[in-house]
């Protein structure tokens, strides 16, 4: 197969994560699994949002040169 058919996909930090989290076995109950989930997602929200932020304003400082 040539490399110009083959696609590789890189795992998500957030997808990494929840990996990691199901490794160590924490034996969680679901309502313990969902809290948990929503603590990752609204960090990784937040991250999103704030390396979105920082690329508006190199945007917006280089747009008025």
């Amino acid at each position: 197969m040539s490399n110009l058919t083959e696609t590789t996909t890189e795992k998500s930090n957030l997808t990494l994560a929840f990996e990691q989290v199901e490794n160590l076995k924490l034996n969680l109950t679901l309502e313990q699994k969902i809290l948990l989930n929503d603590v990752l997602y609204t960090l990784a929200t937040e991250q999103f949002s704030k390396g979105l932020n920082t690329a508006n304003e190199i945007h917006r400082k280089y747009d008025n040169l």
